[in-house]
């Protein structure tokens, strides 16, 4: 488990002083992580959190650590947009779950082809990366999960255009527009028992298409507080994952006909861009700055579940450009 995932397990929690969200977890380090950050009470809890986010992708090349950026949260502290804020009130424990469960998966993806993140810190408060621009939010459906799962699945069926029957492939893939859906309903995922071990289950990358036929169907007729599990097991493993993946976040389509998940603050002119060092897709928003002449910049939305793009389709290493984040 990575050493950010353990400080957002543990998000809930009250502290008296916020800098140790991050110092004091730092007993719970893996081995090679012993002494990457030394706590320091001269900084400000601002100047920790963004220091303790740079160091580690500097660290590993890996830019993990912005998926813990809450996802609907307001933050309760001036920060970059790319430093999570993990004073951030949790909405409930069940939907704080379902989101981590998400993120830990996000390992099986490598949107950009396991190259390495090499951030350049331009200002305190600034970075540079590197990464492609590769779609623009064209729609978005209404927060998925407040406090139950209330977006019907006809609403995202009818802004992804899926059609019954219809034999129309998902875009540079060799598959229908209908069964990239079925896989984007469980991010691409299935869960694997393992009866050598009493039984344990984990979660790996699909074998075969859902069939989301049954799903469908109990979606249509559920009464809240029931639970699929009575009914059939490929039903419960199908909600479960569709829990993790929309926790905090909308179902989307871009100006290239892709379809996915990305962060309840996700909005139509929103860009999708696949940052070197990155497992899965980040969400991302233009914004200039004053200056002479004007600099393009771009505040950092979440990460997100963009189907036919999370294995490196879209990544090519030579089209790498910089990409400034605020």
């Amino acid at each position: 488990m990575s050493f950010f995932r353990k400080v957002s397990y543990f998000r809930g929690h009250k502290v008296t002083d916020a800098r140790n969200k991050i110092y004091g977890m730092l007993g719970l380090t893996n081995h090679d992580d012993e002494d990457f950050i030394k706590p320091d009470y001269g900084f400000s809890t601002e100047e920790v959190f963004e220091m303790s986010i740079l160091t580690t992708i500097r660290r590993h090349g890996s830019l993990e650590a912005l998926s813990h950026i809450p996802l609907s949260e307001e933050s309760n502290i001036a920060l970059p947009s790319y430093v999570p804020d993990f004073t951030a009130r949790v909405l409930g424990a069940h939907r704080h779950t379902s989101w981590l469960n998400c993120v830990a998966g996000i390992d099986w993806y490598s949107a950009s082809r396991q190259t390495k993140a090499r951030p350049t810190q331009i200002a305190p408060g600034k970075i540079e990366l590197k990464g492609i621009l590769v779609d623009k939010v064209k729609g978005t459906t209404s927060p998925i999960y407040s406090t139950t799962l209330t977006v019907p699945l006809d609403e995202m069926c009818k802004l992804a255009q899926i059609k019954v029957d219809s034999e129309e492939l998902y875009p540079w893939t060799d598959i229908t527009r209908q069964e990239a859906f079925s896989l984007t309903l469980v991010r691409d995922m299935q869960e694997n028992l393992h009866s050598f071990d009493h039984g344990h289950v984990t979660v790996g990358r699909r074998t075969r298409v859902p069939d989301i036929s049954k799903f469908e169907e109990w979606w249509s007729t559920r009464v809240w507080g029931e639970t699929p599990a009575t009914l059939d097991a490929e039903v419960f493993e199908i909600y479960k994952l569709y829990g993790s993946v929309c926790a905090g976040r909308k179902f989307i389509v871009t100006e290239n006909a892709r379809f996915g998940f990305a962060p309840e603050r996700c909005q139509p002119g929103d860009l999708v861009a696949i940052l070197a060092g990155g497992t899965v897709p980040f969400v991302l928003r233009p914004e200039f700055v004053d200056g002479s002449p004007p600099k393009q910049w771009y505040r950092l939305i979440g990460d997100s579940y963009i189907h036919g793009i999370m294995d490196g389709e879209a990544f090519d290493e030579n089209k790498l450009s910089s990409i400034c984040l605020i």
